[in-house]
């Protein structure tokens, strides 16, 4: 009896696990296609929310059209016919089951959406809905061409969302590829900077007998003037490019207009943060860390100097070219010895850093200065001890252990702090002879090893005024500037006769920064005739990976946006600074 039971009990539980395992079997395979298509919708969604970086993969600018072998087979897939139905019913099914959005958003399914999308009669929301997304999928992720075969249909639709309207807006305001957009502040305190910015554009377009048309809005200060100036070039003139202004809060507000609306814009304002994150924004302002770059190289490869002291203000410009000139000379195997900041508004405040600079003001931390005073100690004592004292503190070694200075301050302030350092025995390398014997004596009396450091300094120096005010401590200083009217060089002194005999007047870097600008444009829009659709970012390629020859010599944009060019040096003697061509 007992081995029967077994046996039914067997029996009945090798059927239901058949059953079960049919079961199983039947829900596993459903729960896979499940997950596949789950992970399918992730990874467009990862796709989707990727950076503009992430998904350009190289760290460049990202931009809104695609490279050279997605074009080639966007070409092929022109071809494809729209898939026929008789019944509207069946064509709305057709469209929600095969354009999924968890499908890949090429070229081909974008084109079947449209083509089928168009022969429905009665569009349902939901599929409105879907339409919608698709476009705020293919702006987010900058696919020019599947936007061009899509935003035609919303012609066809009633109350459309603003922010479809703003990409439609965007990807449809015609442009004259021949028109650059010039927005100057003329109307304000930079006017004499926008005359010669607009004077060194319409000189090239003169020189170069260019077909290219100069749009220009004259503008104040004020974002709202700026704004309605920006907006009117693009949508009422249809430039295909803007340049300008000279306010960095101007510039930005462009910079952002442009990004919103796909156009290209070329700032000439010291504002080089606005081109980092923005794909349409380029800067042709030379910027700090350039110039710092440059300057560092410099001293270490040609001077052959190793160790430096930063001098700085305590502003803004003042920290930027500090953190930028500290970083290059250790990029250039060099070394930062002594960093010192100074208020940059009280001019008693640079005796305390000045004393730093060169360890006068801790004597407690000088081994030096304590031995000598506790010998002093032993034998004197009341007001002769603390004559002595003050005898010893002004006759102590300054402690120079730097090769040269950076200074990175206007030529004010410049002409005003170079004699506090002179004073704490700070002595410059100059051509001044009678200043040399003086120092040399001056060490021999007090004993101590005499040294002489370079002095360098950024553009802000370009003003004779400090040969003036210290010229025995400013003589042999160098440094750089971009464009000059002292500067020895064949073209740039062509350049100022021509601007002079057109305008009676000499130009000025903004004078230069708008000739050379045309320039390029002028070679890269008439020259070589952009052709084909999304000219725009083709200009953008074009700005991103040539190198041009202008009056200053070799130009080109880094990968930000950010322009690279030759500096030029300047020295100072005792009367003026001049070209220094030491190579």
């Amino acid at each position: 009896m007992r081995l029967f039971i077994i046996i039914i009990f067997s029996i009945m539980f090798f059927m239901l696990s058949s059953c079960v395992d049919k079961t199983t079997k039947k829900d596993n395979k459903e729960h896979k296609d499940l997950v596949e298509n789950k992970d399918d919708k992730n990874n467009l969604k990862k796709e989707v929310n990727k950076t503009p970086d992430e998904n350009n993969g190289n760290g460049q600018k990202n931009y809104a059209h695609t490279n050279g072998e997605n074009n080639k087979n966007n070409k092929d897939n022109h071809d494809i016919k729209p898939i026929d139905s008789d019944n509207n019913t069946t064509e709305t099914k057709n469209i929600d089951e095969d354009f999924d959005l968890s499908q890949e958003l090429t070229y081909q399914n974008v084109l079947f959406f449209a083509n089928t999308f168009t022969k429905i009669e009665s569009i349902t929301e939901d599929l409105t809905d879907k339409f919608y997304k698709t476009i705020e999928i293919l702006d987010h992720i900058n696919k020019y061409d599947e936007l061009k075969a899509i935003l035609p249909l919303l012609k066809n639709l009633n109350n459309i969302p603003e922010n479809i309207k703003e990409i439609n807006k965007r990807y449809n305001t015609p442009y004259d590829v021949t028109k650059i957009g010039l927005i100057v502040p003329k109307n304000s305190r930079y006017k004499k900077l926008a005359m010669d910015i607009e004077n060194g554009i319409k000189l090239a377009q003169k020189r170069y007998k260019s077909n290219l048309k100069i749009i220009i809005k004259e503008t104040d200060l004020s974002l709202e003037s700026t704004k309605k100036a920006a907006e009117e070039l693009i949508f009422d003139d249809n430039v295909f490019i803007v340049i300008g202004t000279i306010k960095s809060s101007n510039s930005k507000l462009v910079s952002m207009i442009s990004e919103k609306y796909r156009v290209p814009f070329i700032s000439i304002s010291k504002n080089d943060e606005l081109v980092k994150n923005n794909r349409y924004s380029f800067s042709y302002f030379v910027n700090i860390d350039f110039s710092a770059s440059f300057m560092a190289k410099y001293a270490i490869d040609v001077l052959k100097l190793k160790k430096f002291a930063i001098f700085y203000p305590d502003s803004k410009y003042g920290n930027q070219n500090m953190i930028a000139f500290w970083k290059s000379i250790e990029e250039n195997g060099g070394k930062i010895t002594a960093v010192r900041s100074y208020s940059p508004v009280k001019e008693a405040d640079y005796i305390a850093p000045a004393k730093k600079l060169v360890g006068r003001y801790y004597l407690s931390a000088r081994s030096d200065y304590i031995n000598k005073k506790r010998k002093l100690k032993k034998i004197k004592s009341g007001y002769s001890l603390k004559k002595a004292l003050e005898t010893l503190k002004k006759d102590l070694e300054p402690k120079i252990d730097f090769d040269a200075i950076f200074i990175p301050d206007g030529s004010e302030s410049t002409t005003i702090l170079l004699p506090y350092l002179a004073l704490y025995d700070l002595n410059f390398k100059t051509n001044n002879h009678w200043q040399k014997f003086l120092a040399t004596q001056k060490s021999k009396d007090k004993k101590y090893k005499l040294k002489f450091v370079q002095l360098l300094g950024t553009q802000t120096w370009a003003n004779d005024s400090i040969a003036e005010g210290a010229g025995k401590y400013i003589q042999g200083a160098i440094f750089p500037t971009t464009y000059n009217t002292r500067i020895d060089n064949k073209n740039i002194s062509k350049f100022t006769s021509l601007y002079i005999r057109n305008y009676n007047r000499k130009p000025s870097m903004h004078s230069l920064y708008g000739y050379e600008l045309f320039d390029i444009l002028n070679k890269l829009i008439s020259s070589q005739k952009l052709e084909g659709d999304n000219l725009r970012n083709k200009l953008i390629d074009e700005l991103l990976i040539k190198n041009f020859k202008s009056i200053s010599g070799e130009i080109k944009f880094n990968k930000y946006g950010e322009v690279n060019k030759h500096l030029f040096l300047m020295r100072f003697n005792s009367e003026r600074y001049k070209s220094y061509n030491k190579n």
